[in-house]
């Protein structure tokens, strides 16, 4: 299953060009070549697509022109981007080893979900 990049980029760009909780990013919007998995959670609730509500957290796998998988981890209190919120770029060769970088073991859980055998 794959989403849309476009989709994608309209709803996190705003976290690479604003920088209040997305230091030093690892790649931008521009070199997504493909979205592989996005998954959102509503206080603790995962679900596939993009993220919806408030209070939320989201992760999205990403494959890059150049080949590389790259996430785009973040959340955000009800007050959204600018007050309590963070964020995370990871950046890998190969897909089980961005896996391994996701530190949070219900984000890789849904993801992993969401991929399962598909050929990426």
């Amino acid at each position: 299953m794959t989403f849309d990049v476009q989709s994608w980029k309209d709803d996190y760009e705003t976290l690479f060009t604003y920088p209040c909780c997305l230091h030093s990013p690892l790649f931008h919007p521009d070199q997504v070549r493909t979205v592989l998995a996005w998954a959102h959670s509503d206080v603790g609730s995962w679900k596939s697509g993009p993220k919806q509500g408030t209070d939320s957290e989201s992760i999205s796998v990403l494959r890059l022109d150049n080949g590389k998988y790259a996430a785009l981890e973040e959340c955000e209190d009800y007050t959204g981007h600018g007050c309590a919120c963070s964020s995370a770029t990871y950046l890998a060769d190969t897909l089980p080893e961005l896996l391994a970088k996701i530190p949070e073991r219900d984000m890789r859980d849904a993801i992993a979900a969401q991929i399962g055998g598909s050929d990426v």
